[in-house]
């Protein structure tokens, strides 16, 4: 390995900001971070790991049975628009999710703000699923320019 290589090595890892590019892998992977946001409330489960609260009332878990939905947990799902017009902001390493639809605001008072974020597992899934390889693909086009 010659020298200039290992400066050129010194100078693009001195550089790097990882914070910067796994908000670019976040961004370029929304669809993918709004899925698994999505998939946990669909389980019912809240960014903390815990269980969505408060439950349902009896006349909603009675709705959901006409409907064939699933009435055990809080999944935040009726007719799918408040989940369909899910969003993922980012600012700097803190990535926040919201819903464009109408009732996002009473359920995010409602449920609380938990309602909307990964769960540690899920952000570890994020990583080693595709977070991980967008950000070495951005290291290795930084080595290679």
């Amino acid at each position: 390995m010659g020298f200039g290589l290992i400066a050129r090595l010194n100078e693009v890892f001195q550089n790097l900001d990882i914070v910067e590019l796994t908000a670019i892998a976040a961004k370029e992977n929304e669809v993918k971070m709004v899925d698994l946001n999505r998939d946990q409330m669909n389980e019912g489960v809240a960014s903390t790991g815990d269980f969505i609260r408060p439950d349902y009332t009896p006349f909603t878990v009675a709705q959901k049975r006409l409907k064939g939905q699933r009435y055990d947990v809080v999944t935040l799902r009726d007719t799918g628009a408040f989940q369909d017009n899910m969003y993922q902001t980012i600012s700097g390493s803190q990535y926040d999710f919201f819903s464009r639809d109408s009732k996002a605001v009473d359920l995010h008072t409602k449920y609380a703000p938990e309602i909307f974020g990964l769960t540690p597992d899920s952000r570890k899934k994020a990583w080693n699923e595709f977070l991980a390889n967008s950000v070495r693909s951005q290291i290795n086009t930084k080595l290679q320019s």
